[in-house]
């Protein structure tokens, strides 16, 4: 919990969700995770949460985040904002393929 921060979701004061920040390289940052509870899924707002984050550091160069291939709704959500499929690599853990994906929002300098 040292290394990144840590928001919740709050929808009429109760959590619903939250998200996972993590800086990497200078100005780059990794979405360690993002959850909303299955009672407020398709409401829109896993998509106000990003926009703050985005909102949060509006210097980032770039964002990455990994997903299961599996997955197909992460997959569309995390293409709706703007990521790319840059990689896939097998999560041994997890027993899966991740799909690596990458938002770039300001060009390198």
């Amino acid at each position: 919990m040292r290394t990144g921060w840590y928001y919740k979701i709050l929808v009429d004061n109760q959590i619903v969700g939250g998200f996972i920040v993590l800086p990497g390289a200078i100005r780059e940052y990794y979405l360690g995770r993002i959850f909303i509870h299955a009672d407020f899924q398709n409401q829109g707002i896993g998509t106000r949460a990003m926009d703050f984050m985005f909102g949060e550091l509006p210097l980032a160069k770039s964002w990455t985040v990994d997903t299961p291939a599996w997955n197909q709704r992460t997959r569309h959500f995390y293409e709706k904002l703007g990521f790319r499929k840059t990689d896939t690599r097998y999560d041994r853990q997890a027993g899966w393929d991740s799909i690596i994906y990458r938002r770039v929002t300001r060009p390198a300098t």
